[in-house]
């Protein structure tokens, strides 16, 4: 058998007053995801742990099998993703431009999303220059949309802390060493020559000519880099010899592109349509025609709820789930009977309220030729409360999908030098003359 894995990103929410007490997915009118959950067994998803929140990286990393333990920061899948060259050795964070006012001693966040020329953030980059700090090398390589890359060199950490608050209502952070850094005096030259290159950085751009002139035509000067996902690569198993899946990956975004290079999966890169509905039908013909093809597993993403939730107008997040519902009315025709399809979500994404995500726990239906129906009919929260897949963590699911697509190898055998889950396509031969 075979495998679609959707995953819609941010689908999960919390009640909202706005629609009588419901989640936007149970407010919205989705029968052709209750004619998929009517075909299939549900069930509840946390991609880590219950009440964890999770970035979109982590939760799709664990969802395709890996460990935590494997997670090498989304750092690594934004550098790979860009088309950077990323050693084993370097760490790497991802700094984007901000808008900074002093207040009392103190940065602090004036705007974030600042609309800026592509022209105006290569010139301000031109002036960030590499640096030595204390015997710890610095670079930093403008991408696009105000974003970039910073490459740290000879003997630097990881556990550090960012300086993006991730909110306007906190300063800027002071990077710092974790408590629990691994190597407590790396961790402490790694914050300092990152401190002492972005104080240069401000210092530099807050009377550029051009953060200068645009004070004066009233716009927000870009003076400062925020840094988030320190990050050092990490050597991984290939999903293929994980659970012997040659796997593609359609969706969008640099984060997926990166992650699907590192861990081996094929990247469709789809550009999104303005047209939702338009949008995933097209992402669904497309993996149609890869699993006809030499595909036997892939994995389909969407950011669309999302994004709308982040816009906190839950009515919004009720309408753009509905026309993703458009698209899923031909699925079953599209997939044959030898396909599994897994429809989840990879956190909850709140439209109300003040957190970016949130730790509930999403929808998942599963339907395919070996997997029993349960009675629930609806897709929502709720719903699967009582569907017949129970409440399942992400390090569950690619275990669940061998199963049901007869792939599980018997536990405890080993036909091979590698110990995975799957049941091998290949195996050494054994001889009669060696």
């Amino acid at each position: 058998m075979k495998v679609l894995f959707v995953t819609l990103d941010g689908l999960g929410d919390r009640p909202a007053p706005e629609l009588d007490g419901k989640t936007p997915l149970e407010a919205a009118h989705t029968p052709n995801l209750n004619k998929l959950a009517s075909y299939g067994i549900m069930g509840l998803l946390n991609s880590l742990s219950p009440g964890i929140a999770p970035g979109s990286d982590a939760a799709h990393f664990v969802l395709f099998g890996y460990s935590l333990d494997e997670f090498p920061g989304r750092g690594v899948f934004e550098v790979v993703g860009e088309g950077l060259n990323l050693n084993y050795e370097d760490v790497v964070l991802r700094a984007s431009f901000a808008s900074i006012t002093e207040e009392n001693g103190c940065l602090k966040i004036a705007s974030r999303g600042i609309s800026a020329e592509e022209e105006v953030c290569r010139e301000l980059a031109k002036e960030i220059t590499d640096d030595e700090i204390e015997e710890v090398n610095i670079r930093f390589v403008y991408n696009s949309k105000r974003q970039g890359i910073i490459f740290m060199n000879s003997g630097v950490s990881t556990d550090i802390t960012d300086s993006d608050p991730f909110c306007n209502d906190l300063p800027v952070i002071k990077i710092q060493p974790m408590l629990d850094a691994k190597n407590k005096k790396k961790a402490e030259v790694t914050a300092h020559a990152l401190n002492t290159y972005l104080r240069k950085i401000y210092l530099k751009l807050k009377d550029h000519p051009i953060n200068i002139e645009r004070i004066k035509r009233g716009l927000p000067p870009l003076n400062f880099l925020l840094t988030k996902w320190a990050s050092r690569r990490k050597r991984l198993i290939s999903f293929y010899d994980k659970f012997g899946f040659k796997a593609a990956m359609v969706a969008s975004s640099v984060l997926f592109k990166g992650m699907a290079s590192e861990i081996g999966m094929d990247f469709i890169e789809l550009p999104y349509l303005e047209d939702v509905h338009k949008d995933m039908k097209r992402r669904f013909k497309i993996a149609s025609d890869a699993l006809n093809g030499d595909y036997d597993f892939v994995h389909v993403h969407t950011k669309a709820p999302d994004e709308a939730a982040h816009t906190k107008n839950p009515l919004f997040k009720k309408e753009v789930i509905e026309k993703l519902d458009g698209a899923f009315g031909s699925i079953l025709s599209e997939f044959d009977d030898d396909t599994l399809i897994v429809v989840t979500s990879d956190h909850s994404t709140p439209s109300s309220g003040s957190l970016i995500h949130s730790g509930e726990p999403v929808p998942i239906v599963i339907l395919g030729k070996t997997v029993w129906v349960d009675d629930i009919k609806e897709f929502g929260e709720r719903a699967c409360l009582r569907g017949g897949l129970g409440r399942i963590e992400g390090c569950n699911l690619m275990n669940i999908i061998l199963n049901f697509t007869d792939r599980a190898k018997y536990f405890g055998s080993r036909p091979t030098v590698l110990n995975t889950a799957h049941r091998p396509l290949k195996v050494n031969p054994f001889k009669v003359w060696f």
